[in-house]
């Protein structure tokens, strides 16, 4: 009996046990369902971690060229900073026509423009010049004009103005100035990304607040590294991904990357490339899309068959003209942002008014357009009143 009573205390404990259990677990899942539970489940902490990570979405691109090669002496001339195919520079010919000016403007007060595209960088062999780079950001050096701190300083104010300001480093500008050109042509692409991205390192602090968020190619009429097409276009493909490596390996996680080709339209092949400005030969590809942030599209640069592109260059057309170069990137993954270039000078076809300007984005900006960049600020300031940066600091985008 005493074995029988024992076992039976065991079983009545059991099921009390259990019952009791059972009744926690269901308030627990009544309180979780009600929102009154006071210890987050798991799944919710992952929710929450999630969250947390989720990258901030890129505000419209509003880019502005900033050719600024008069700043330093180029390579053949090193006497002082009267450049060589001064037309385009932002000191040089415009100074007394306001440039400096409006460059100030940018700096210390404007929300125009998010986005300075500062050109051209010095290099030599496969790195950058350091001292014509040091010369540039300390200028003026010899001139004596007074311009409200060095180079170094005012883009520091443009970034400071805004946490989604952000300022690329330009290489190339087919102006032959000492940057990247055929006279100036890496041939190492490590090691010239390797310089490069060690160079803008060294601008931050901790990872942040780096004087350059990123570069910029605006390379033109030469094969990068190499004179053969094939090996020019690995070398693209093995600099553009060192870039990235380097970048993250030196906590740079947001470093920008962006090329500035043009349309291009095979007849042979019937179909249409992205391609270096005065190169058709060296056609950029998916891979290197995938590299990419930004494609800052010169379709005003456009000469090779535009009749079999179309619509090409024209006034307030650049919906129509997003979609067409959509159609060259799609197949890359990641998709590179779309930028679509303007001209602020009427030498091309589809050089529009600030007023038309301002339309057509709208129209560009709902048809899927990332932004847009102006070519270039001493441009607009010679050729334009009202300018294009007064037009669009009075717009909404």
């Amino acid at each position: 009996m005493k074995k029988i009573h024992t076992n039976f205390r065991r079983i009545i404990f059991i099921t009390i046990l259990t019952m009791i259990i059972t009744a926690c677990d269901t308030q627990s899942n009544s309180n979780a369902n009600s929102g009154t539970s006071t210890v987050p489940s798991l799944s919710s902490k992952v929710r929450v971690n999630k969250t947390a990570v989720t990258m901030k979405e890129e505000p419209f691109m509003r880019a502005i060229y900033i050719d600024a090669s008069g700043y330093f002496s180029p390579l053949n001339n090193p006497a002082g900073d009267n450049a060589l195919n001064t037309s385009s520079k932002l000191i040089e010919t415009a100074i007394s026509q306001g440039s400096w000016t409006k460059f100030q403007e940018l700096v210390n007060t404007t929300t125009a423009y998010n986005t300075a595209i500062v050109g051209f960088a010095p290099i030599l062999a496969n790195s950058i010049n350091m001292n014509q780079m040091n010369k540039w950001l300390a200028w003026p050096n010899n001139d004596g004009i007074l311009i409200g701190g060095t180079m170094e300083t005012n883009l520091r104010k443009f970034l400071a103005l805004n946490s989604d300001n952000q300022v690329l480093l330009s290489f190339g500008g087919g102006s032959q100035v000492g940057s990247w050109d055929s006279s100036n042509n890496p041939t190492d692409p490590k090691a010239f990304a390797s310089s490069i991205i060690n160079y803008i390192a060294s601008t931050c602090t901790n990872g942040t607040n780096c004087l350059f968020n990123g570069i910029d190619l605006d390379l033109e009429g030469f094969f990068p590294f190499n004179s053969d097409p094939e090996a020019s276009l690995n070398s693209m493909q093995i600099f553009l991904q060192t870039l990235r490596d380097e970048a993250r390996n030196n906590g740079l996680d947001n470093f920008k990357i962006a090329i500035a080709p043009q349309p291009y339209y095979d007849p042979n092949l019937k179909k249409n490339f992205m391609v270096l400005p005065s190169n058709p030969q060296f056609r950029f590809n998916s891979q290197q899309f995938a590299v990419l942030d930004y494609i800052l599209v010169q379709d005003y640069n456009l000469t090779w068959d535009s009749a079999n592109y179309g619509p090409l260059c024209e006034k307030l057309k650049m919906a129509e003209m997003y979609k067409n170069n959509l159609q060259i990137i799609n197949g890359s993954n990641p998709l590179p942002k779309l930028i679509m270039g303007k001209p602020a000078y009427s030498v091309t076809p589809c050089y529009e008014t600030p007023t038309d300007f301002i339309q057509d984005v709208k129209t560009g900006k709902e048809a899927g357009v990332s932004g847009f960049f102006i070519w270039s600020m001493a441009f607009d300031v010679i050729h334009n009143n009202p300018t294009f940066m007064e037009k669009i600091q009075d717009t909404s985008f």
